[in-house]
């Protein structure tokens, strides 16, 4: 062979070789997410209801900590974008002190990776973020994989793209469901499984108040944390379509959580940041105070309640 072919052979197999090791593992097989009929158990099953909030999100873990030394414990938990991943951890019997070490020293970059986007004809994904990584966290996290499972009967809200429904999902797995109720659009490629493309739940349901009561729930308690536009930066044109995304869902939310019968707004700094993870002991720690000024109503309304035995089906 000639030195100019076993060159050009031998760069092809480096390319080969570097291609094969930059892909990713392939994932397993995994149950797609969908919805049960479910019966709560109770005579006025309780609801807790996890808003969106991306990193604020994290504020849900300290209502969970206040909820677990009281002996409190929901026949339902109902999550949208970030509450839908939180809720997922503590539905399937994390408690909230695991939660938070497991997100302890995570990043974006731990939970999302840069993808090439589609552009014109070009093929590519529809976004900028592939959630692969999360949907790998939250595999090797929860302790079962599907919802079904769950000691705690747990449902994620997510919207299916196409019809622009809200989709719920209490069956079938949970980190699909995770990953389809945080998908942000524009920033992270929707997710799809099902003959279904999903984005974020906060798109049409960023307090999921109306699933609890489809549900079952008679009561709801909400913990409200979606981000006020009015605390955004908004410096280039793809934040100035967030910034149109925020405004949208924080309206919505306004509505949705009329129909709740307690809600909890933990006080947050507006230096926490959208899409960071910092500040994680300054959003746990805003979550509890909340959770412990309206904790004289968490006992009224949660009040002698053995923890939830699962769902009867």
């Amino acid at each position: 062979m000639k030195p100019f072919r076993l060159a050009r052979a031998w760069a092809c197999v480096l390319v080969l070789a570097a291609t094969a090791c930059a892909l990713p593992s392939a994932s397993p097989r995994l149950e797609a997410p969908h919805e049960v009929h479910v019966t709560l158990r109770g005579p006025a099953p309780v609801a807790l209801v996890l808003s969106g909030g991306s990193a604020r999100g994290l504020a849900h873990i300290g209502v969970l900590k206040v909820l677990e030394e009281n002996g409190l414990e929901p026949d339902l938990v109902v999550g949208s974008s970030a509450g839908a991943m939180i809720g997922a951890l503590y539905a399937s019997g994390l408690s909230a002190s695991q939660i938070e070490q497991s997100l302890a020293g995570l990043d974006l970059s731990d939970l999302a990776k840069p993808v090439w986007p589609r552009m014109g004809a070009m093929p590519g994904a529809l976004g900028f973020m592939s959630s692969e990584k999360l949907r790998r966290y939250m595999l090797a996290t929860l302790p079962q994989p599907l919802i079904e499972d769950f000691p705690r009967p747990f449902a994620a809200v997510a919207t299916d793209l196409d019809a622009g429904d809200t989709a719920r999902f209490n069956a079938g797995s949970a980190a699909l469901a995770v990953e389809a109720s945080t998908a942000i659009p524009v920033i992270v490629a929707p997710v799809e499984f099902g003959g279904h493309r999903y984005i974020d739940g906060q798109v049409t349901a960023p307090v999921p108040v109306q699933a609890a009561r489809d549900l079952g729930a008679a009561r709801v308690i909400a913990v409200d944390v979606i981000y006020p536009p009015d605390e955004s930066s908004v410096t280039s044109p793809l934040k100035v379509l967030f910034q149109a995304f925020l405004s949208g869902i924080y309206r919505l939310r306004e509505m949705q959580l009329k129909d709740a019968d307690l809600v909890i707004t933990p006080r947050i700094p507006a230096t926490s940041g959208q899409l960071g993870l910092g500040d994680r002991e300054t959003l746990v720690a805003a979550g509890e105070a909340a959770a412990r000024e309206a904790l004289p109503r968490l006992r009224t309304m949660m009040h002698a309640r053995t923890p939830a035995a699962g769902p009867s089906r």
